[in-house]
């Protein structure tokens, strides 16, 4: 089994790769892209924490000799008195399922921030085997916590004729959720007490919604 690194250190060595990208702006040549970049899946830039400073969240393919096995959430905040500057702030591997570079098109993940303020991780499956899925984990601040805020979930089988879909949609503030199961909708509600983001690995293969097998 291979040696997780601590994640102080792997927050440094993304932070330092990350930085040399960023001050990379001026006249200097292009020259070989180095191999964190390559590691970048999808970005997104907003205000996270609602302080006016534009904030940074990158969703990266996992560190394999880090031990991870899937995408990491790398989120950097805007900090100090220059415009655009920002700071690595936390590193969240193993948030997201997803096909890895080079793979078919139809499972990438990817990551967004809405207009206020939450990160939506999108995951999903549309091109492999004959269940297809698509996930929703929305992720908010909370003072200087990232909580597990909302989850939503739909699925359906290629080759039964109705499809066996399953939809399901929870906000994770409130405990309070909606599901439907091959068109019947049900109301339902989970007990689970505030979440942050260092819960999400307790809940990521089952999820939210409790559907019968």
């Amino acid at each position: 089994m291979t040696k997780r690194k601590p994640a102080h250190r792997a927050m440094t060595g993304i932070a330092g790769l990350l930085a040399g990208l960023l001050a990379g702006e001026g006249g200097a040549a292009a020259t070989e892209i180095p191999d964190f970049a390559n590691r970048i899946v999808s970005a997104a830039s907003g205000d996270i924490d609602n302080d006016g400073k534009v904030d940074l969240v990158l969703l990266l393919t996992p560190d394999e000799a880090a031990g991870e096995v899937d995408h990491g959430l790398l989120v950097m905040m805007g900090s100090g008195k220059d415009r655009g500057q920002i700071s690595p702030k936390a590193y969240y591997p193993d948030m997201v399922w997803g096909g890895l570079p080079g793979s078919m098109a139809g499972n990438r993940p990817s990551v967004s921030i809405a207009a206020n303020g939450t990160i939506r991780l999108v995951s999903h499956n549309d091109a492999v085997g004959r269940s297809r899925w698509n996930q929703t984990l929305t992720l908010a601040r909370r003072g200087k916590k990232l909580m597990l805020a909302g989850f939503s979930y739909g699925s359906y089988d290629t080759l039964i004729p109705d499809g066996r879909s399953r939809k399901c949609e929870v906000n994770l503030l409130t405990g309070k959720g909606e599901r439907e199961i091959d068109g019947e909708e049900e109301q339902f509600s989970l007990s689970l007490g505030e979440l942050t983001i260092r819960d999400w690995a307790r809940y990521r293969e089952a999820g939210f919604c409790g559907f019968p097998e």
